[in-house]
């Protein structure tokens, strides 16, 4: 699981501010004007995230939102690195960024002044996406293919995501250390489906909205 929440400045930022129950809705909140970073509007993550609010709230309230961001002079930064980096020099006091981004420039600054915030604990959860894989259909060899998906789900789990600081989507695997840190979180219902049927029209609200 790849989880894109919300990240902050441990000196410039109190996470007492966050909605706990509408995070990414609340960074439309004026007390974050000026204050917040965010991904690109072509970036895959942040279509998925609108896509997921077009989801919760509806198209209309999504707009709400994503105005929100945009009148708060949101800034676009092209990557997460980027967002985080600019956090911890002390640019932005928050952001919205994967989480395991964080952990691997905390494997050569384990001092960064930046801490995520599982976002919407008190909601729906926080917005995740996911590394998954399928069988071809015209696979030669189908059976040994799914019996190696079935091992990564299963034995093999922390041997696929440890490197990538992922958190296991089986809950029997323990998170590597790194992240298991962080405490545990609940995360929205993942539908994929629906985040990619909804994905145009994320890309059409963004627009709308002004966010670039």
């Amino acid at each position: 699981m790849r989880v894109r929440t919300i990240m902050y400045h441990t000196g410039q930022a109190d996470p007492a501010g966050f909605d706990s129950a509408a995070s990414y809705a609340g960074l439309a909140d004026p007390q974050w004007r000026g204050r917040v970073c965010m991904r690109t509007a072509n970036s895959s993550y942040t279509q998925s995230l609108v896509a997921s609010m077009i989801d919760e709230f509806g198209y209309d309230r999504a707009l709400e939102i994503v105005r929100g961001w945009v009148a708060n002079e949101v800034r676009i930064l092209p990557n997460d690195v980027e967002i985080l980096e600019d956090m911890a020099a002390g640019g932005c006091d928050v952001g919205i960024t994967n989480h395991y981004y964080l952990a691997r420039l905390m494997e050569e600054r384990p001092d960064m002044p930046v801490a995520p915030y599982w976002a919407n604990q008190e909601g729906r959860g926080v917005h995740v996406n996911i590394s998954g894989a399928g069988v071809l259909a015209n696979s030669d060899n189908p059976d040994q293919a799914r019996r190696f998906l079935e091992w990564l789900a299963t034995d093999g789990q922390n041997a696929f995501v440890d490197g990538n600081h992922e958190f296991p989507v089986n809950p029997a695997v323990t998170p590597e250390p790194a992240i298991a840190q962080w405490g545990e979180f609940t995360y929205e219902p993942i539908n994929a489906e629906a985040y990619g049927a909804l994905n145009a029209d994320a890309v059409r609200l963004m627009a709308e909205a002004g966010y670039q």
